[in-house]
Parts: structure tokens; sequence; C-alpha cells
């Protein structure tokens, strides 16, 4: 039976992948254009504590959607890893059969 993927964990995977494409850099380059056109109206100091404080409430995220990716990613390696180990012990009898022949 497949382990059950939390919701958080599909979310992740997705945000991590997302973050690799063009369309990620395209927004935040949107982002910051953004903020650099509205400072002169709200000022320099608010736009500044905004922007630092949203990129690094994304970073931490990020970094947390990442090493999830990764650990799935691990687990997956994993149960890949045992069925080659089958598959060679499956070879390894094959062959000891034919030299047996």
């Amino acid at each position: 039976m497949p382990k059950k993927i939390a919701p958080i964990e599909t979310f992740a995977y997705k945000a991590t992948h997302w973050i690799g494409t063009t369309n990620c850099l395209v927004f935040h380059g949107i982002f910051f254009l953004i903020a650099f056109i509205i400072t002169p109206f709200i000022g320099f100091d608010k736009v500044l504590l905004f922007t630092t404080t949203l990129l690094s409430w994304e970073a931490i995220f990020i970094g947390i959607f990442i090493q999830m990716s990764v650990n799935r990613h691990g687990e997956r390696i994993k149960g890949i890893e045992a069925d080659i180990d089958d598959i060679l012990e499956d070879t390894e009898d094959l062959t000891e059969e034919e030299m047996a022949r």
C-alpha cells in the first residue's frame, strides 16, 4: 500500500519545482521593480522593512520545502536500491544455475 502524502508535502514539492522556473524569476523581478517604484510614495524604510521581512520568510520556507523534497527523494532512492538488490540477487541465482549446467 503506497504511503499517503500529506498536503503540505505536495505543496512543498510543487513550490520547489516552481522555484527553478523562469516564471519564478520574472515574478521576483516584477516584485522588486514594484518595490522600487513605490519607494518614493511610501518611504524607503517601510519598503525595505516589508521586502526584507517577506523575503526572510520566503527563504525560511523555501529551505524547509527543499529539505522535505530531498527527504522524499531519499526515501524513493532507498526503495529503488532495495529493488536493485533484489534484481542482483536474482541475476546471481540465474548465473549460478547456468554455471551448474
